[in-house]
């Protein structure tokens, strides 16, 4: 089950349209990122790391600074990671 915790919003000047609700679920924290009212993504705050073997599951800072980039522009609208080619 998933229980929001927060939401941001893209400022009336730069991205209107944008939205981040960030989630609890029993064990990480999720964001969903919407644009014009739709989610167009849903990106879990967990990160498998080459060389460890446990994934690391961030913090609630963590998907609050996911959802803010988002609403700021940081990370694109079209559902690509920064360091995607």
């Amino acid at each position: 089950m998933r229980r929001e915790i927060a939401r941001h919003f893209g400022s009336d000047l730069a991205y209107p349209n944008r939205e981040a609700v960030i989630y609890k679920t029993e064990n990480h924290y999720e964001v969903d990122f919407i644009k014009d009212g739709k989610v167009i993504e849903t990106r879990e705050m967990i990160t498998q790391y080459q060389d460890l073997e446990e994934p690391t599951v961030h913090s609630m800072q963590y998907a609050e600074d996911a959802a803010e980039n988002y609403c700021l522009g940081y990370i694109p609208a079209d559902g690509r990671r920064a360091n995607d080619t």
